[in-house]
């Protein structure tokens, strides 16, 4: 199941990224990646030991893919739970501020 769960993710990046949730809106920081994210290939550069090394990183579980609210429609997971009909979060609007294709 774990090579399967993780096939799902489709390495955007965005769980990387500092977040801030302010009433009905996620803020996505895309200028404030995490550390040991390479923003070029959009990977981990401790993937393996990203839950013990990073203190910010987070699994991605059955439960987020269902309630959490900050994930964007575009995450595979959340299109995943969509597909079959079991996605159950909040909506929320999506922002995403210092990226570089709004400048």
């Amino acid at each position: 199941m774990s090579r399967y769960w993780e096939s799902i993710c489709r390495r955007c990046g965005l769980c990387c990224m500092e977040k801030t949730i302010v009433s009905d809106r996620v803020i996505y920081h895309m200028d404030r990646p995490c550390v040991h994210l390479d923003t070029a290939r959009m990977s981990c550069s401790i993937y393996k030991s990203r839950f013990t090394d990073c203190s910010h990183c987070r699994k991605m579980t059955l439960w987020k893919a269902l309630f959490a609210p900050y994930l964007p429609e575009s995450c595979g997971y959340v299109q995943w739970a969509k597909r079959l009909h079991i996605r159950c979060a909040p909506s929320r609007v999506i922002v995403y501020i210092g990226d570089e294709s709004e400048q």
